[in-house]
């Protein structure tokens, strides 16, 4: 009887612990997953016409700094998040770049981002990512491509962009690093880009850890609990 008594205290002493941290232990991986980009869909400011020039060493577009040829607002067609995205060309091949802070040096981040571009533009469209420290030399990330045969048609001028979405694994070196994308197709429309992420790579070794310790915390109090309600004598 005072053995099944036990039973009964220790498991809900021990459910009422654990089931929060648990919860803790499963949303943690989720509290890691706020973009450190700002305005990655290119939504500020909102434009009124359909498309605005947005020239070279501008920052206009908040968070962003455009460069090389420039880059150009959209707000006409499909988008692949919310009503703007970006075309990575004016008259010849732009680029965006950002400083993004508060990073922690040796953390790996999860980028990803939509990409897409005009189907009826004869030829492959190539946009590349740099990932670098804002007073250092562009560092080559990736190469990313778009092709129009791999796509239905679109049609014009409701521009129904179809997006693909891509992601790379980038280490910060530093607190700041910035990421920058270019066109580099040098073709007579530009890439298209929309919903930018970047996003911290959790660590399961660290969640595994936390719930270790969360589950010995939960258990270690429910035996005192127990004690103090059965006087129990405690071996301490």
């Amino acid at each position: 009887m005072a053995s099944s008594r036990l039973m009964s205290y220790r498991t809900t002493a021990c459910a009422a612990k654990v089931l929060p941290a648990l919860a803790v232990v499963l949303l943690w991986p989720q509290t890691l997953s706020a973009s450190f980009i700002v305005n990655g869909g290119f939504e500020q400011p909102a434009i009124v016409d359909n498309w605005m020039n947005v020239s070279g060493g501008s920052t206009f577009i908040t968070g962003w700094t455009a460069a090389d040829g420039g880059v150009q607002l959209v707000k006409q067609g499909a988008h692949a998040e919310g009503n703007q995205h970006l075309d990575l060309q004016i008259y010849g091949s732009g680029s965006v770049y950002q400083d993004i802070t508060g990073l922690v040096p040796g953390q790996e981040y999860t980028l990803s981002f939509a990409m897409s571009a005009l189907i009826y533009q004869t030829g492959i469209f190539s946009m590349d990512v740099y990932w670098n420290q804002p007073t250092g030399p562009y560092v080559l990330a990736g190469t990313f491509q778009w092709d129009p045969d791999k796509h239905t048609q679109q049609a014009y001028p409701n521009l129904g962009f179809q997006w693909d979405y891509h992601q790379l694994t980038l280490t910060a070196t530093a607190s700041t690093m910035r990421l920058k994308f270019k066109d580099a197709s040098n073709l007579l429309w530009g890439v298209q880009l929309d919903d930018v992420r970047l996003e911290p790579v959790p660590e399961p070794s660290c969640a595994v850890l936390l719930g270790g310790l969360c589950v010995c915390a939960a258990g270690r109090n429910a035996v005192r609990g127990f004690r103090r309600r059965t006087h129990v004598p405690s071996r301490e």
